[in-house]
Parts: structure tokens; sequence; C-alpha cells
């Protein structure tokens, strides 16, 4: 096959995967509507999904493990940064300006800020809890010491 097959097979996958996502939206929006979080919090759940995608990578390296939640967490990653940056071009719309401007005297930015630092701590640990589980599997001493406990 050709540069040029490979780019129609590209182009065929990348529709594909774009028609998942805007199905993922579309169910996103019919279950909570039109959300409009600040850049802080929409980065939160990013990062959770994010995390989501991390912990089934995990499951899926280990022997037997291989399923389809990574590539539907990864739907998910894509179609909520396909949702922030609806909110940003919404918020960029605003008859009175939008973006970080908007929300610089807003008294809860400090805390969407906290959530933030708080749900990344959370994936690092989630992180660290699954490379754990899979160095105590491959260790026997480690899975009978473990066990006792």
């Amino acid at each position: 096959m050709g540069i040029q097959g490979e780019n129609v097979k590209m182009t065929i996958l990348t529709s594909n995967v774009l028609a998942e996502v805007r199905k993922e939206r579309e169910h996103q929006d019919a279950q909570w509507g039109e959300q409009n979080y600040s850049p802080f919090m929409a980065l939160a759940i990013l990062m959770e999904e994010v995390g989501e995608a991390a912990q089934a990578a995990v499951q899926d390296n280990e022997p037997g493990g291989e399923s389809w939640d990574y590539r539907k967490e990864l739907i998910h990653v894509a179609a909520v940064a396909v949702r922030m940056v609806e909110t940003f071009d919404r918020r960029m719309s605003l008859p009175f300006g939008g973006g970080s401007d908007s929300t610089k005297n807003d008294p809860g930015i400090e805390i969407q800020r906290l959530m933030l630092e708080i749900n990344f701590k959370n994936a690092e640990v989630r992180h660290l809890d699954a490379r754990l589980v899979t160095a105590i599997n491959q260790d026997s001493e480690m899975k009978s010491v473990v066990k006792e406990l």
C-alpha cells in the first residue's frame, strides 16, 4: 500500500474515532446538559478521565488483562477535551468577554484550583497503587507477605 493508500486508511480510522467522540459528547450533553465549568474544574474532570485511562492501561498490561476499557476511557478523555474547547469558545463569545478575565475575581477559583490539585494527587496515588499491585503480583514472596496482612 502506498502513501496515498495509508492516508485513506488514516482518514477512515480518524473519521470513525471522531464519530465515536461525537457520540460520547452527545451522551454527555443528554446526561448532564450543557456544562460550562471553569478551566480549573474542567481540567480536574479531564484528569479524572485520564486517571481512569491510565488505570485501564495498567490493567491491560497485566497477563490476560486485555480489554476494551482502555479504548473506552480514551474516547471519554477526547470527549471531555472537546467539551472543554466548546466551553472556552462559548466563554470567548460572551458580550462582556470571558476566559481568564471573567474569572479573576471569582471567589470560588481558589477552591477549584485546590480541587484540581487534589485530583492530580489522587491520579498519582491511583497510578502508584496500580504499579504496586503489579509489582506485588509479579513477586511471589511479596504476594505471600501481603496475603498474611
